[in-house]
């Protein structure tokens, strides 16, 4: 087996907290780390279960700290989306953390359903504008603000792909459970 280096992510919603861990794919598509040999993710419930399954799989955990995944943040952030209201820069980071982390979560499940409707033409156009509304430093010119404020259509789609598909997909990637 290749040696491999991830990323711990912890995943925060309703009462349960998990660990997985991250790959970036650099040249190919990122994906959460699987059991070998299943389609189960690679999931613990402390960081350090995650790091003696990661030994036992070759695997090498980055040492940066745990990158946060606050579903929890995120559903609050979507209940309180208005009309007329800017959609603030935290708001749009965390709903951006969320989406790209239930992305890599589908496709590293083989998830399609999440992935097909995360990239509907008007699911793809709403994500580039949250995207632009986390103004990265690389991206966005100096002294320019992108704000926006999301279409009551695109407060629907955006609440239905993350809180109802998204805790879907987490349920059935075993990263949440109801035990």
């Amino acid at each position: 087996m290749e040696n491999r280096t991830g990323y711990v992510v912890f995943w925060c919603i309703d009462d349960c907290h998990r660990y997985t861990i991250w790959i970036d794919g650099v040249t190919e598509r990122d994906y959460f780390v699987k059991i070998p040999g299943t389609s189960n993710l690679l999931i613990s419930r402390t960081q350090a279960g995650l790091k003696r399954m990661a030994e036992q799989y070759e695997i090498t955990i980055n040492k940066q700290a745990a990158h946060k995944i606050d579903m929890n943040r995120a559903f609050a952030f979507l209940k309180m989306l208005r009309p007329n209201k800017f959609l603030s820069k935290r708001a749009a980071k965390i709903l951006l953390a969320a989406w790209n982390g239930l992305d890599d979560v589908a496709y590293s499940i083989g998830d399609t359903d999440f992935e097909r409707n995360s990239r509907m033409e008007h699911n793809q156009k709403l994500y580039e504008r949250i995207f632009f509304a986390n103004e990265l430093p690389s991206i966005t010119p100096p002294g320019k603000h992108f704000r926006i404020i999301l279409s009551d259509k695109e407060r629907k789609n955006i609440r239905n792909l993350l809180k109802k598909q998204g805790s879907r997909l987490l349920e059935k990637s075993g990263i949440i459970d109801h035990q």
